[in-house]
């Protein structure tokens, strides 16, 4: 799958990166300011000079471009997209300055160009189990369903307090879905009349006007909510329309960042102290545990190519009629001992392939695959759940 693709291309990034846990706790009390690239960011991106240096700036990597066309520099950009095109995000930016947060799912081909600082979040798929054996704990973050999920719950995890959004529309009020100067925005118009777009219409909680919607931005909003509904701190609504979200004050940016961003913050320091003080795993070490899982995957490999050839020849038994039963006792009982292998190598399996191995495990478990049946159908036919 390209997530597992991404995972190997960014293994060596992830190994010598700080995780995000070098930072939990590091902006306690410190308010910060999630920039998402909704449509409603044209009305009060320029507003976000008066909080530079007085919160912590978080981006999406959708909004990169916005800020940066505003003369705004966020203090950490957030990437976690696999798929190759999110590298536009990150095209043409002076990235030097400028921390990217990411996880082993993100795109390579946009990491590649992000050529400053970086910090690595773990995540709580099964492959992270192997490769914190390999590169360390980095911090889980749960990535939710949207980098803007990723970059709320890890101002959650740094101690930011309160967490103000801007940008986060969760919806496409005047007819486009998001902000000027992202390689994203379009108009609504030509997503209805794209097949396969599964629009929808909301009411805002903000202005009590309809929107429209994408059925999967809804989704994401009600994770939002979610989300907010488990956290102490304060969670401040500026983007000054969409949805609105439950759980939020609603406050306009600029009466935010007068009431709370009054302190200086200086990011660029905890984030480079945080960076210093990271000793990354050595090379050697993340040679020997990508080799040590080569050792234990070929036994692996090499046991259900033996199981898969053996049923091959179960089914060639039955192609002409009824099959010999003896033989195809035989040959059953010449699979359990490669199946064994496999069946005890059920982490090892999670970690190459997850998705499709975790629900052939499950369908395993639960009867739904025994390779007993075929010998219990003496008419030759095959019994299927």
């Amino acid at each position: 799958s390209r997530m597992l693709h991404n995972a190997v291309a960014n293994l060596p990034r992830y190994a010598v990166s700080p995780g995000i846990n070098t930072l939990a706790g590091s902006f306690a009390g410190v308010p910060a300011i999630l920039v998402a690239a909704g449509p409603s960011l044209d009305k009060n991106i320029d507003q976000l000079h008066a909080a530079k240096g007085k919160a912590l700036i978080l981006a999406t990597d959708t909004a990169f471009k916005i800020l940066d066309a505003h003369g705004i520099v966020p203090d950490m950009v957030f990437t976690i997209d696999f798929k190759p095109e999110s590298a536009r995000h990150f095209e043409g930016m002076d990235t030097v300055c400028v921390p990217v947060v990411f996880n082993l799912d993100a795109a390579p081909e946009g990491l590649a160009l992000c050529r400053g600082q970086s910090f690595a979040m773990a995540t709580t798929l099964p492959v992270n189990s192997w490769i914190t054996a390999i590169a360390g704990k980095k911090g889980t973050i749960n990535t939710g369903m949207s980098v803007a999920h990723a970059v709320f719950a890890s101002a959650v995890y740094m101690g930011c307090d309160p967490i103000i959004f801007i940008g986060q529309d969760l919806s496409y009020p005047g007819g486009v879905t998001h902000a000027r100067g992202t390689g994203s925005r379009e108009q609504v118009t030509d997503m209805l009349n794209r097949p396969g777009e599964r629009m929808m219409k909301v009411v805002s909680e903000l202005t009590g006007e309809e929107l429209v919607t994408r059925e999967d931005m809804y989704v994401y909003l009600r994770h939002f909510e979610s989300l907010i509904s488990q956290t102490t701190c304060r969670c401040i609504n500026a983007t000054e329309g969409g949805a609105g979200i439950k759980g939020t004050s609603v406050m306009t940016l600029s009466d935010a960042i007068d009431e709370y961003c009054r302190q200086p913050v200086d990011a660029a320091g905890v984030l480079a102290a945080a960076a210093a003080a990271y000793v990354p795993p050595s090379a050697a070490a993340v040679r020997g545990g990508i080799d040590d899982l080569l050792r234990q995957i070929r036994p692996v490999i090499d046991a259900a190519e033996e199981v898969i050839n053996l049923l091959t020849r179960i089914l060639a038994l039955f192609e002409n009629g009824p099959a010999d039963r003896e033989q195809v006792r035989a040959l059953l009982a010449s699979t359990r001992e490669p199946a064994r292998i496999v069946r005890e190598a059920e982490a090892l399996l999670r970690i190459i392939h997850t998705e499709l191995v975790r629900e052939l495990l499950q369908m395993r478990r639960e009867g739904r695959v025994e390779a007993e049946t075929f010998a219990a159908q003496g008419g030759g036919q095959v019994k299927t759940a």
